[in-house]
Parts: C-alpha cells; structure tokens; sequence
C-alpha cells in the first residue's frame, strides 16, 4: 500500500488492519500512550458491535427459518415413471449390486462423497460443554461448509451422552461406509 503523506500509517490490532490518521500522534502535545490505548478502546467497542450484529443476525436467521440444513435430491420426479426408477421397483437392482459387494455402496450411494460429524457437545467452538442440543446449529453450520466450500454432504450426528466408549461406537454405527469428521 502507498501512502500520500506522513499523516497516515498502516495498523494492525486485534486481526484488523486499516488506515489510521495520526495527525495527533506526531504532533508534539499528544502522548503516544494514550492514543494507542484510545485507538484499543475504539477497536474493542467496534469488535462488540460487529459481534452483537452478528448475533442478532444468527438468531434472526435461525428463528426466521427454523433450521438452515436441508436435503436436496438430485432427481425431479415429474412422472411415477420417475418415482419408479428412483424407488421401487427399480431401486431393487443397486440394492441387489451391492448386496454382493458392499463396496459397490461407493458407485450407487451418497456415502463415496459423505461424512458423519459427530459431536457429544463437550467441547463446542470455545462455548465449552454446551450439551448435543445446543451443539447442533454449529454442527449444522460444519455442515454448510462442507457442501460449500468441498461439495461434501456432511450429516450432524449430536449424541446425548459423554461416555467416550459410547461417542465411538454410536459413530460407527450410522453406515460402517459413513466417513467420520
């Protein structure tokens, strides 16, 4: 970044960076000290309200549409032709492929391209052991990332209990072709 003038300086504080006049710093009445610290306090109550914002706005969404995972199918039934291949009867063949060889899942399923999150909720995004109740927006919000960003179906599993022998078998008890994050 080029500067004009001497009357402006690059800063970084609390991950943010920008472009700060100071004008006041250089100047020989102004105690450098304190304008740090003022520059800190402006930075800290504008992080609070970035932050308040996006709280209100997260639970505005999450009230507004009641959950923000969804499944999308990749075929349209517009015809009970449709339905027909997509279930039964013709959905008896991959199953009948795949009951000779389980790794044939892989070709004729989702799991080649899914994972399971699984969560007990102890240990949630800095929040602590908030329980699998409300550890589920985050999970669902793991989710979302996974399909955007990797186009990887991910499906949130948040178990009601903290034993770890049980965290471990219940993850392996969805789909034993079911990847694990």
């Amino acid at each position: 970044m080029k500067f004009e003038n001497n009357s402006q300086i690059m800063y970084q504080i609390t991950g943010c960076i920008g472009i700060r006049n100071i004008r006041s710093v250089l100047s020989s009445e102004s105690d450098p000290k304190k304008d740090i610290e003022k520059n800190l306090e402006y930075n800290t109550e504008k992080d609070k309200d970035t932050h308040a914002s996006l709280y209100q706005e997260s639970l505005s969404m999450y009230r507004r549409l009641g959950d923000v995972l969804g499944i999308t199918s990749k075929v349209h039934l517009r015809t009970s032709h449709d339905l027909s291949v997509v279930y039964t009867p013709g959905v008896a063949e991959p199953c009948k492929k795949i009951s000779t060889n389980s790794d044939m899942a892989y070709i004729y399923t989702m799991t080649k391209n899914t994972v399971a999150i699984v969560t007990d909720g102890s240990s949630v995004l800095g929040l602590g052991n908030i329980g699998p109740y409300a550890a589920l927006p985050v999970m669902e919000g793991k989710a979302i990332i996974f399909k955007e960003f990797a186009n990887i179906n991910a499906f949130p599993i948040c178990l009601d209990t903290q034993d770890i022998e049980e965290v471990i078998k219940a993850g392996q008890v969805p789909l034993p072709r079911l990847r694990r994050h």
